[in-house]
């Protein structure tokens, strides 16, 4: 990937907020999930947290994985890097903060 795709690429991660992930998880208060990539002993394994402008969900369990919206997405949809621009392209709509609506990927 040249100079420019991994700029372009950061900035599309630093556009993505956290709805990738609040529309597949279900979070405790505190930013905690179940991991959805294994079958652990906890219900409360993973955790989501805004770092450097990018939101990253951490298992600190059996995997130990972390994910970006962009590579959740990927892996959680089972999709390619297009297509799961597509899914994380949102617009915050008035009101509630967490309901947002797609709109077209970004050019």
């Amino acid at each position: 990937m040249s100079g420019t795709g991994k700029t372009d690429l950061q900035a599309l991660k630093h556009r993505v907020d956290k709805t990738p992930f609040t529309k597949r998880l279900k979070f405790d208060g505190g930013g905690f999930t179940a991991c959805p990539f294994h079958v652990g002993e906890s219900r409360t394994s993973a955790h989501l947290v805004q770092k450097d402008g990018s939101w990253i969900l951490t298992c600190f369990s059996s995997c130990g994985k972390s994910w970006d919206a962009i590579n959740f997405v990927k892996e959680f949809d089972k999709v390619e890097f297009g297509e799961c621009r597509k899914r994380t392209t949102y617009r915050r709509t008035e009101g509630n903060p967490d309901d947002c609506e797609r709109v077209a990927a970004v050019g």
